[in-house]
C-alpha cells in the first residue's frame, strides 16, 4: 500500500490512470513510464511532432491535407502508442511495448 501511495504522490492522476489500465499490477505501471513520450494537447499534437521531428518531409503544399487526428487515432489502434486523457487539454503519451 506504501509502494501505491509514493506511485500515486509522485505520479498523480496519471498514475491512477497507468495503475487501472494495467490491472492494479504497479509493477506494470512503475515500467510504462520508461516509454513515456509526454504530455502534449491533444494526440494529433503528439502525431504531427512525431513526424516532423523523425525527418519526414512534408511539402507545404500537402501540410493543411493531412488529418493528424486519424494519424494518431491509427497509432493507438495499432498498438503502437497508449493515450491518457487527464485534462481539456492534455493528454499523456506513451509507447506501447
Amino acid at each position: 500500500v506504501c509502494d501505491l501511495a509514493d506511485f500515486l504522490g509522485e505520479h498523480g492522476e496519471i498514475g491512477a490512470k497507468l495503475y487501472r489500465h494495467f490491472g492494479d499490477d504497479l509493477k506494470q505501471a512503475r515500467a510504462a513510464f520508461e516509454d513515456y513520450a509526454g504530455e502534449y494537447r491533444s494526440a494529433a499534437d503528439f502525431a504531427e511532432e512525431f513526424m516532423r521531428e523523425t525527418g519526414t518531409e512534408i511539402p507545404a503544399s500537402l501540410d493543411y491535407y493531412i488529418d493528424w487526428t486519424a494519424l494518431a487515432r491509427d497509432m493507438a489502434l495499432n498498438g503502437e502508442i497508449m493515450v491518457f486523457q487527464t485534462g481539456f487539454d492534455e493528454v499523456h503519451v506513451f509507447w506501447s511495448r
